[in-house]
């Protein structure tokens, strides 16, 4: 109850003064409109470097660089309708192209919620891919445990050096990022273009459900769990099926994952449901092996989360739905009980073992599966920074 309470007060503070620097997501703006205010600052003869100060810090412009006036719209047509994006530039000036705030599944809300994801339904018309989406909800351990986000969050962004065309059909290799954040918070909009998009490459970043919200299970039919992991499967179905219209060759995705992220791209590699959707992997901080990887305690979880909102918990299938009619941001109060801060990484929902069905993304323990001969044999590259866990370590002396 205190923490709840706090958590409460944490966040109706951060309402009236903020706990956490806020930026102005990347806005498209006319190159021609740009051209001519910088042509009367600056000549193609300056060698100095000049970054503009727009509403997007990923914005940025050299004077020793012909800015040119590019056409608009940029219309991709998707197989659930046409897409609007927009123009940007990569740190050192390259022009890209960027869709953000692509809906590849439907609102995860009332029987969607603690279920599959649902593909995004066709929508008519053309739809303006142009502002970053909003974080899934989630309690943010890197804002002071505030609360943030909205169940409307299942979004991807795509960026591209260059659309492809009648002259030129050129398939670029496609990194597919999952972000990190002990599967409860962070999102894909923590990702962007600016180095990346240096090299010839397409970029997809995304946001998957978090916590509860994708991780609940109650070790049964009624809720197998792992629905986050199922939300990163569809990214990975939307990408193979759509890529190519964005320059992207569907046959050379390279799934990357950080720390969370990190342990999803190894899990992918183990999955039936994702065998065959990328070639390659990287998993940076992180794989399936963690002793926070794969963990029976979401169950645990599940039942005191429930009882702290009076759920009933004799009967999983009326736990699942009683969730379901409960205020979202309710449930990620009551989160707060939750956590003891004796474990780091604090992953309390997080991947299952789930019971065996048709749509069961992980069936055994990744032991296991590499001794049954069950995992993708693609090249995978697994990595650690030389100073891991220093962050923990200072927190310990501190505590």
């Amino acid at each position: 109850m205190v923490l709840v309470l706090g958590a409460f007060l944490l966040n109706a503070l951060c309402a009236i003064v903020p706990c956490h620097p806020v930026y102005d997501p990347p806005i498209p703006v006319p190159y021609s409109d740009l051209a001519k205010s910088e042509s009367s600052k600056y000549t193609t003869r300056s060698r100095s470097v000049h970054v503009s100060r727009l509403k997007s810090s990923l914005l940025s412009f050299s004077p020793s660089v012909k800015i040119p006036i590019l056409k608009s719209p940029y219309v991709v047509n998707t197989q659930s309708g046409k897409v609007e994006g927009f123009p940007m530039k990569s740190i050192r000036a390259r022009d890209i192209v960027a869709f953000t705030s692509i809906p590849y599944a439907e609102k995860p809300v009332g029987p969607l919620q603690y279920s599959d994801p649902v593909p995004k339904k066709p929508w008519s018309g053309i739809l303006k891919a142009t502002k970053l989406p909003s974080d899934c909800l989630q309690i943010d351990g890197m804002q002071l445990l505030r609360i943030v986000g909205s169940v409307d969050c299942l979004y991807l962004n795509v960026y591209t050096p260059a659309l492809p065309s009648a002259d030129l059909m050129r398939n670029r290799s496609v990194i597919l990022y999952i972000h990190g954040g002990s599967f409860a918070f962070g999102s894909g909009s923590m990702y962007g273009p600016a180095y990346l998009l240096e090299k010839d490459v397409v970029l997809v970043t995304f946001n998957y459900r978090l916590s509860s919200f994708g991780f609940l299970s109650t070790g049964d039919t009624a809720a197998p769990g792992n629905w986050g992991l199922k939300d990163q499967n569809l990214v990975l179905k939307w990408v193979h099926a759509n890529i190519a219209s964005f320059g992207g060759d569907p046959n050379n995705i390279v799934l990357v994952g950080q720390s969370a992220g990190a342990v999803s791209v190894h899990l992918h590699m183990m999955s039936k449901q994702s065998q065959g959707l990328f070639r390659a992997g990287i998993s940076q901080s992180g794989n399936a092996f963690c002793f926070w990887g794969v963990r029976q305690n979401s169950i645990d979880f599940t039942y005191r989360l429930a009882k702290s909102l009076r759920c009933p918990v004799n009967n999983t299938y009326a736990l699942v739905e009683c969730m379901r009619k409960l205020d979202p941001l309710l449930i990620a109060y009551h989160e707060a009980t939750l956590p003891d801060y004796k474990v780091f990484p604090g992953v309390f929902f997080g991947p299952i073992v789930e019971p065996p069905s048709e749509n069961a993304f992980l069936t055994d323990r990744p032991e296991i599966l590499y001794e049954k001969n069950l995992v993708s044999k693609i090249p995978w590259i697994n990595g650690f920074l030389v100073g891991e866990g220093n962050g923990v370590s200072f927190r310990m002396k501190i505590f």
